[in-house]
């Protein structure tokens, strides 16, 4: 199973499959902010995501929120998972923002969440991680790999 790369479509509308849940993964900072890159056309279709990004930060201490996810339910089929996997939203030194453990404790929790409740779901994306917080993508490609893919969860990831 590979990652299917889709270069001529839109994360925030993500491919439906009967059946199954479509949830759109995205990198979230850890101090509050929600106004740049791709949670602005994001939080435009889908308010809730915004609503729920925000009642995660003021439930948890800033310390513990690296790793946490808010899910918001936006549509019969879509789910916006919101991972908090970076601390800060400015870089000292031109280092990367993201935090890869963050990103895979995200991910985990969104397995461990549907299968859970024995729910089925296809993951969308854009290259999380490597915009504003300036990951690397081939770090948090096998990320995916080892997480999604080893558990035959389909990814599809969106390029600009």
């Amino acid at each position: 199973m590979e990652i299917k790369y889709i270069k001529e479509g839109d994360a925030t509308n993500p491919i439906i499959i009967d059946g199954y849940y479509s949830v759109i993964c995205h990198c979230c900072n850890a101090i509050g902010a929600w106004g740049k890159g791709f949670v602005v056309p994001l939080g435009k279709r889908y308010p809730k995501a915004k609503e729920k990004y925000y009642e995660l930060i003021q439930k948890t201490s800033e310390n513990n929120r690296l790793g946490q996810v808010s899910f918001a339910k936006v549509s019969d089929d879509i789910i916006v998972a919101n991972i908090i996997g970076q601390h800060d939203i400015y870089s000292r030194n031109n280092e990367p923002l993201v935090d890869y453990a963050a990103l895979r404790t995200g991910f985990e929790t969104i397995i461990n969440n549907f299968q859970k409740h024995n729910m089925k779901l296809t993951i969308h994306m854009p290259k999380i991680g490597c915009g504003l917080a300036k990951g690397d993508w081939n770090v948090i490609e096998h990320i995916i790999k080892d997480t999604f893919l080893k558990e035959k969860i389909e990814v599809y990831v969106y390029l600009l």
